[in-house]
């Protein structure tokens, strides 16, 4: 049942009572596969109930632009991939980018890219959050007005790449 997080189970034979005690997974964010479908899932990445598509920045938004077939209690990705794009995320959301999106690209590429209602775009690596990230993002931050550039990339370890 995918829908919870967790049930606890407990018998007292004595006063003849069962307790079932059940904790619901909360909506962590929205997967969406191409535009199409999408699926609700928990802070661990789990998918556990069909959703409505979701606009703006109060809910996280991934689109995933690869064709698969969704099994609710499955991972949203690799726990791994999941971790790193969390952190990525929360990081973003902590410096206060305007996320709307996060974007999986096709598998064969290992990149997924955050998009902001400017359409401006931050691209990572499948593989890892950049060292030091919240710093670095900061410090670009008062350097470059993101209004002039149109992305950010870092998706190569030890580098920045803008444009």
């Amino acid at each position: 049942m995918p829908l919870f997080a967790r049930a606890d189970l407990s018998v007292n034979f004595k006063e003849r009572k069962v307790l079932i005690e059940v904790k619901e997974r909360r909506l962590a964010g929205i997967l969406c596969l191409n535009e199409n479908k999408c699926y609700g899932f928990d802070k661990d990445g789990v998918l556990f109930k069909e959703n409505l598509d979701a606009e703006g920045t109060l809910i996280l938004k991934i689109n995933d632009e690869n064709e698969r077939k969704i099994i609710l209690g499955q991972s949203v990705l690799a726990d791994q991939e999941f971790k790193n794009l969390m952190r990525a995320v929360g990081i973003l959301k902590d410096k206060k980018f305007p996320l709307i999106e996060a974007q999986i690209k096709p598998n064969i590429l290992r990149e997924w890219v955050a998009i902001a209602p400017s359409d401006f775009k931050i691209y990572f690596s499948m593989d890892f959050v950049p060292d030091n990230f919240d710093i670095v993002y900061e410090n670009m931050a008062k350097r470059i007005d993101f209004n002039d550039i149109t992305y950010i990339d870092f998706r190569i370890p030890n580098r920045i790449y803008y444009k």
